[in-house]
């Protein structure tokens, strides 16, 4: 039934010109982001005053910044952290998450805990508790990872605890149950194949979502050292000099941009081949 049900989704990802040019673009900028030492002969570090606020040239394609840097070094050097954090923090957020999300679904006494915690969370400005967590533990890249990733958990928590709910009074699972099986690993059995395709498409948003915070936490000054190619240092630092060299602030946004993009139409490349109802027509 599920191979059945998979192949009009796989059929659909495969002919969605919308998702091709999303994964296309997602792996050109991963790419690039590897590559970057071998793309450009420059260092992201590497300051030249003599040609500082270059405009693109032969030598310098995207320009210099207020020190001399070369702008799309920098800018490919920075695909590394943003994608970096995206990556580690979807992952993460997708573990915890379902984690959580299970034990509300099948242990009574933690459901409520765990979601008044969860309502807590979400109750709280997402951008002021990163700056606040950041502020308290320092700054750095596994400090940075906490403060977005918290609170990025409710989302996938409600979805892994509507499912377990759901999945725990199928008649199999009271058969089961009866049978003498354990719930959480009835559930654990059993969530698996029908909550992989929606969270691994909330996976995608999470991100993005992470991307665009650690870039927001460095504009602000909270978030990458100042030294390091973060794409929000750069665009941050690019606004002083925006009137006489307004790449440096163009360049980091279009990168950021395309990224955020081209995650989020994978993601909804996903979500709508997924969707039971698309599947059904079909």
């Amino acid at each position: 039934m599920s191979d059945v049900a998979s192949a009009p989704a796989m059929r659909r990802l495969q002919l969605d010109p919308v998702t091709i040019l999303g994964l296309v673009v997602l792996a050109v900028l991963i790419a690039t982001a590897v590559l970057a030492p071998w793309i450009s002969p420059y260092g992201p570090t590497d300051i030249n005053p003599a040609t500082r606020l270059q405009p693109p040239s032969g030598e310098h394609w995207l320009g210099t910044d207020r020190i001399g840097r070369d702008v799309l070094t920098r800018a490919l050097h920075g695909g590394r952290i943003s994608l970096t954090v995206g990556f580690l923090v979807g992952v993460a957020v997708l573990c915890v998450g379902v984690l959580l999300g299970l034990l509300a679904g099948s242990v009574r006494w933690l459901d409520g805990l765990i979601m008044r915690v969860i309502d807590g969370i979400m109750a709280m400005p997402a951008v002021l508790v990163g700056v606040a967590m950041v502020v308290m533990w320092g700054g750095g890249l596994w400090a940075l990872l906490i403060a977005i990733g918290i609170p990025s958990l409710p989302d996938t928590v409600r979805l892994t605890r509507s499912l377990a709910l759901s999945i725990r009074t199928e008649p199999y699972v009271e058969a089961a149950r009866m049978g003498g099986t354990r719930l959480p690993m009835l559930l654990w059995r059993h969530f698996i194949p029908n909550a992989l395709a929606p969270l691994i498409v909330i996976g995608t948003y999470v991100g993005a979502n992470a991307i665009v915070a650690e870039s927001l936490l460095s504009f602000l000054g909270v978030g990458m050292p100042p030294e390091m190619p973060s794409w929000g240092n750069m665009i941050a630092e690019g606004r002083l000099a925006f009137q006489i060299a307004p790449w440096g602030v163009f360049v980091p946004a279009l990168f950021l941009t395309a990224t955020v993009l081209a995650v989020n139409l994978v993601g909804d490349g996903l979500r709508d081949s997924t969707d039971p109802l698309r599947l059904k027509s079909d």
